[in-house]
C-alpha cells in the first residue's frame, strides 16, 4: 500500500466534515463498527482506506450522527428547561447596575 491509498485523520475531517476529536471519541468509545477503525502507520499515525472512508460516510448517515444528535437520551422536564433558561438570563454585574 502507497501513501496515496491512506487517507489521514486531517483528511478524512475535511471529506467527513467532522472534527479529529470527533473520530477520535468514536474509535475511543467504540461507535465505528470494527471493520471502520483505522490502522496505524510506523508512526503510530491513523489511516484508512478510501473504501473506508466511504462506508464511514453512510455509517454516519445511518445513525444519525449529526451535529447536534450527541445528547438523544437527554429529555428534560419543562421544569429543567425553565431553570436553565433562567439561570442563562442573569444579568452580568457591571458598573452601571452594581449596587
Amino acid at each position: 500500500m502507497t501513501n496515496n491509498d491512506r487517507v489521514y485523520i486531517s483528511e478524512a475531517c475535511r471529506l467527513l466534515n467532522r472534527t479529529e476529536n470527533t473520530i477520535r471519541r468514536w474509535e475511543r468509545e467504540k461507535l465505528l463498527p470494527e471493520e471502520l477503525i483505522s490502522s496505524r502507520d510506523s508512526r503510530n499515525w491513523r489511516y484508512w482506506k478510501l473504501d473506508q472512508i466511504n462506508k464511514i460516510m453512510n455509517w454516519i448517515i445511518s445513525n444519525r450522527m449529526y451535529p447536534g444528535n450527541g445528547l438523544p437520551n437527554y429529555n428534560p422536564s419543562p421544569f429543567d428547561i425553565d431553570r436553565h433558561v433562567i439561570n442563562q438570563r442573569k444579568p452580568r454585574k457591571t458598573k452601571s447596575n452594581a449596587p
